[in-house]
Parts: C-alpha cells; sequence; structure tokens
C-alpha cells in the first residue's frame, strides 16, 4: 500500500463521514422551507422583515386586482433558499466545497422556483386585464445598513 492510497481511503471517509451528512442536512432545511410555506400573511411579513420589496416598475398598477399570492410565495422561496444556503455556505467551502459548486446549487434552486409554475398557466393569470405591468423585486440595502 502506497502512502497516497492511504490519503484517498482517508479522502473518502472524511467526505462520507462530515460533508455529505451536512450537504444533506442543508437539503433537507431547504426542502422543509419550501415543501411547509407558511400563510401568505407571514411570507409578507418575513419579506417587509429581510427590506425585501416589489415595486411597480412600468404600466398601471390599477390592472393588479390583488396581489398575487403565487408571486409571493415564489418570492419567499428565493429569499429562503438564498438565507440557507448563505448560513452554510462558509461552513462548505471549510469542508472542502468549493464555492463555484456552491453558487451553481443555489442558481439551480433559484432556477427551479421560478419554473415551478406550470407552462399554460402565467403566475399573473386571472389577475391581469388588459394592459401592461412590470414589476421589480429587490432588497432594500439602505434599509438595513442604517
Amino acid at each position: 500500500m502506497f502512502f497516497f492510497d492511504n490519503c484517498q481511503e482517508e479522502s473518502e471517509r472524511f467526505m462520507y463521514n462530515t460533508l455529505i451528512p451536512k450537504i444533506k442536512e442543508i437539503k433537507n432545511a431547504i426542502e422543509s422551507a419550501l415543501s411547509n410555506p407558511p400563510p401568505i400573511k407571514q411570507m409578507l411579513g418575513e419579506l417587509r422583515l429581510n427590506n425585501v420589496l416589489i415595486k411597480q416598475r412600468e404600466g398601471d398598477i390599477n390592472i393588479f386586482s390583488s396581489i398575487n399570492n403565487n408571486l409571493i410565495e415564489k418570492v419567499w422561496k428565493s429569499m429562503k433558499v438564498n438565507q440557507i444556503i448563505a448560513k452554510e455556505s462558509a461552513e462548505l467551502e471549510k469542508l472542502g466545497l468549493h464555492k463555484g459548486a456552491i453558487l451553481r446549487q443555489r442558481l439551480l434552486l433559484l432556477e427551479k422556483i421560478e419554473n415551478s409554475e406550470p407552462p399554460h398557466k402565467h403566475p399573473l393569470e386571472g389577475f391581469v386585464s388588459e394592459g401592461f405591468l412590470e414589476l421589480e423585486v429587490f432588497k432594500d440595502i439602505k434599509k438595513i445598513v442604517n
């Protein structure tokens, strides 16, 4: 047996005993948050607490008969994924996971949330009459600093 063979075994043991359980823990936290969202009112409260804003960019806001719960849920889920990954990414990097791999997984999860609506049904369907409306979703950093 060569020294490098032993290193390979140690590396595999480390991944199996340390990295993989941590990844499973994060995966379970994300799946739990995404599959058990709170009521819309609580989501809106959490979005406000985290300074996440939804603003009209263009068009007539009056064509929105009410705020679309699906849109709020998607924004909340995106915020939750970002929070969980941001909280755990430093530890994953310490365990040897490359920053780029973490970023790719985050982007894949966010894309999955964005595309969760069936292709035949637009998230604003039934809420928009004739006209045009463009919304912007962002985090107000100025409020966080002050």
